[in-house]
């Protein structure tokens, strides 16, 4: 009975996979190690060599690979994705700094039940290029204070993200609100679970127009933030999001890969 217990726990002790034998390991080898980070809402993949390992195993310094060193100023965490057996593990490491000598990150931690790659793209609109979003009641809200108001109750928002699933929307508290009654009570109602009508301006191309349900809400000091998830798009509404999107991909990719300003 001992000799086999003795035999699991060694067995579960193989079987767990050592992050820092793996980081030890490629810095020996001088191999490239994938990683993924986030920039302007993007996942970008990439591979790098661990140039050393800092401050008693606390820190290690990355090769200053170009996209990641371009990145920086918005880049905060990057992560590891290790396949391990028939396991897909995950790592998350927080930036501390970035030059051209190196880029030191904490030594990687286990991210647990967390999803690192979005199943949908999500991207950040550029920011002299912003998407204005119109945010109206449901129909039968709009029929109800049509009844009371010759103009349909609209919010002005403007967009922090889209994807081809749904949109995060900052709509600002302005003074036209606090004076209007209709759009008073609209925006406090703005909740969760809440269904509304869109009106998305792409730059360059025809509106979108939507129906949402907003999922999650954050109040702000000068406004809400919305993560709004669309419920009817249909096909035409969606090409013009995923052609955004594309046109968003191939604008962050050539800024990462050039000297141009962003």
């Amino acid at each position: 009975m001992n000799k086999f217990m003795d035999f699991l726990k060694k067995f579960r002790k193989d079987d767990e996979f050592d992050i820092k034998k793996y980081i030890y390991q490629s810095y020996k080898n001088k191999k490239k190690i994938p990683i993924i980070f986030y920039f302007e809402e993007l996942p970008i993949c990439e591979k790098v060599k661990v140039k050393e390992i800092l401050e008693n195993e606390k820190t290690i310094l990355l090769e200053p690979e170009k996209k990641l060193l371009r990145a920086l100023g918005e880049v905060k965490d990057i992560f590891f994705k290790v396949q391990h057996g028939n396991k897909t593990l995950f790592f998350k490491s927080n930036v501390i700094y970035g030059n051209e000598e190196g880029i030191e990150i904490e030594f990687p931690k286990p991210l647990m039940g967390d999803k690192i790659v979005r199943l949908y793209l999500r991207v950040r609109p550029k920011w002299n290029e912003p998407i204005l979003v119109d945010i109206f009641p449901k129909e039968d809200e709009n029929e109800k204070n049509e009844k009371e108001s010759k103009n349909k109750v609209c919010l002005k928002g403007k967009a922090l993200d889209i994807s081809e699933t749904g949109i995060g929307v900052f709509v600002p508290l302005k003074e036209e609100i606090e004076k209007d009654l209709d759009k008073k009570n609209f925006y406090e109602n703005l909740k969760e679970e809440k269904i509304v009508k869109l009106k998305i301006y792409l730059p360059k191309m025809e509106p979108v127009e939507a129906t949402g349900e907003i999922v999650r809400c954050k109040e702000e000091k000068k406004g809400k933030v919305l993560g709004i998830s669309f419920l009817d798009l249909d096909i035409e509404n969606c090409e013009k999001i995923f052609k955004y999107i594309f046109k968003r991909q191939k604008e962050i990719l050539k800024y990462l890969t050039s000297e141009e300003e962003f």
